[in-house]
């Protein structure tokens, strides 16, 4: 059995070692390295550390990117839920209130600064630009020894025969036992849950993998899953590893595999005693591992799962590709161009200095020394005119200002983002200005599209999770109308009694529902948009012409109302 465990073990590592090779490939290909750094202000290669600081750098990566995430993500999203045309037919008033209760508990764990959601999904995004953004939802839970294990469970007495919690701890059990299906009674588990908790995870996205086939949807490929580095200790103090982690030593592929990546002594020393994890969710068999590498066993093997706990986000897809082209990389070229004219044009300022020469008897020595030490408005007898005669520097021609213009539009034209977005006026004209905004507003439409979905993505995971998972009972913030007499009657007290209730995952259903992001709470800039458009229908809704043709054609009226 061991050996055949070992050559399973074999054949996942020959499986992550082809996924290691496709995906080095890509980041050979667009060097996302270079890209984070070309954020960081790294921007001049090739020449040692201290002669790159005193080069001169327009980061134009950094402004590119900070301007780009407020539109993006700005606060907590507003999730939105609603019910799906099957289940919308049969008992839809039902429905509704359990999609509405589903729309709230997702809402409430979103708004829980525990869950660090914003914080999570920002730093993804942020790593969209270098490469793509991965976020894992899952589920954990601490566990204790139940007193009660291995004894039968008893039914519920009546009320009146109810003893105290002193005399029931005291008491044997007694009463009638539970039966199961099968005629057997249930027995009391070995362990309970103490506490458990949903989180929310970014995914580095140079630690993620999928199988060799490397396919756009990652449904179609056939595994997926990341590593990470665990100190030997923790990984043989945790419970849910603790038989495969018998005899688990530091990765004895640890210094090798740091020559090859290149990492320094520091590097090495820092991952000293530690084992590099691998977990991965087999598309084909459904089920979950986790490999140690190095390690001869599996830490965990077979465990079966649902869904999968990922939601990516990729701006920029690449045919037939699972990893995308990230935005950042069409922005290397002008701005190394716009870095070496701006170079250059300092270089010369600073290359050469005003220099005169006099004609020999021209101005007497102690004349000349009052026009060298001198403060301003010194003057002094010159013997003929014009004495001294200003060197001319050497030019710098007219074509490397014009580079530069050129150079600023072209990383303009890759980005996306102009001038005016980065709070800079760069338009001449007020029709200019405007054309450009609205190019502005469709390309910014199109990428918030993509944050919306991905986010509602996130969304939907959770509620997944939460109803696949939990156990015990939690408190949800209810979506209760604040106008309502009944919210506002009574004290403080009452009222959030009234707004936070508990509720437990089997209060959730198990009926589909379709999950969205409101656009408006994604950016102020969409939720401007928004109340103009608002604005212009209350507009329209005063036009009692114009209400009157509305009325009699109720298709008329969805139209007009779609279009704003």
């Amino acid at each position: 059995m061991a050996k055949t465990q070992e050559a399973r073990i074999k054949k996942w590592e020959d499986r992550i070692r082809s996924a290691n090779k496709v995906y080095k490939k890509w980041d050979e290909r667009f060097d996302t390295s270079k890209l984070e750094d070309y954020y960081l202000g790294r921007q001049w290669y090739g020449i040692s550390e201290d002669e790159a600081q005193k080069r001169y750098v327009i980061n134009l990566f950094f402004s590119t990117i900070e301007t780009n995430k407020p539109s993006l993500i700005f606060q907590n999203p507003q999730v939105r839920m609603s019910v799906k045309p099957a289940i919308a037919d049969d008992l839809l008033s039902v429905s509704q209130e359990r999609v509405q209760l589903c729309q709230d508990t997702v809402q409430s764990f979103i708004d829980d600064p525990d869950l660090g959601f914003v914080e999570e999904t920002s730093l993804a995004l942020h790593e969209a630009h270098f490469r793509f953004g991965v976020v894992e939802v899952g589920y954990t839970s601490d566990w204790i020894d139940n007193p009660n294990a291995g004894k039968p469970m008893l039914k519920e007495k009546p009320s009146d025969e109810a003893q105290s919690a002193d005399e029931e701890d005291a008491a044997e059990p007694e009463g009638e036992a539970e039966i199961d299906s099968d005629g057997k009674p249930v027995m009391h588990p070995d362990r309970l849950i103490q506490s458990e908790q949903l989180f929310i995870k970014r995914i580095p996205a140079d630690t993620f993998r999928v199988s060799m086939s490397s396919k756009n949807r990652h449904s179609q490929n056939d595994w997926s899953g990341y590593f990470e580095w665990h100190y030997v200790e923790d990984i043989k103090a945790n419970p849910l590893y603790e038989k495969g982690a018998r005899g688990l030593k530091a990765s004895g592929t640890l210094l090798d595999e740091l020559k090859e990546d290149g990492d320094n002594e520091e590097d090495r020393e820092e991952k000293n005693g530690m084992v590099k994890v691998w977990k991965i969710w087999d598309h084909r068999s459904m089920t979950r591992k986790v490999i140690a590498e190095g390690h001869k066993k599996f830490l965990l093997e077979g465990v079966p799962y649902k869904f999968s706990p990922f939601a990516f986000l990729r701006l920029y897809p690449v045919l037939n590709s699972f990893y995308p082209c990230p935005a950042a990389s069409q922005w290397l070229g002008p701005q190394d161009e716009i870095n070496e004219t701006r170079d250059a044009q300092r270089a010369h300022r600073q290359r050469f200095y005003r220099r005169f020469t006099r004609m020999k008897g021209a101005i007497d020595d102690h004349e000349m020394e009052k026009l060298e030490t001198g403060g301003d408005g010194t003057c002094a007898i010159s013997n003929v005119p014009n004495p001294i005669q200003e060197v001319p520097l050497a030019p710098m021609g007219g074509d490397v200002w014009s580079h530069l213009d050129a150079s600023k539009q072209d990383f303009i034209t890759v980005s996306g983002v102009s001038d005016d977005q980065r709070g800079v006026a760069g338009s001449e004209t007020a029709t200019q200005a405007n054309i450009i905004d609205k190019r502005t507003q469709l390309s910014e439409a199109s990428a918030r599209s993509k944050v919306q979905a991905w986010l509602a993505e996130i969304s939907r995971l959770m509620l997944m999770t939460i109803r696949e998972d939990m156990a015990l009972p939690f408190w949800i913030k209810r979506n209760v109308d604040i106008a309502a007499i009944e919210a506002n009657q009574g004290s403080e007290v009452m009222r959030v009694a009234t707004i936070w209730d508990e509720f437990s995952a089997e209060d959730l259903g198990t009926s589909d529902v379709e999950v969205s992001i409101d656009l408006s709470t994604m950016s102020p800039v969409a939720e401007e948009q928004e109340r103009n458009a608002w604005n212009q229908i209350l507009g329209l809704l005063t036009n009692p012409q114009l209400m009157m043709v509305l009325g009699l054609s109720p298709a008329l009226l969805k139209k007009t109302l779609r279009l704003y």
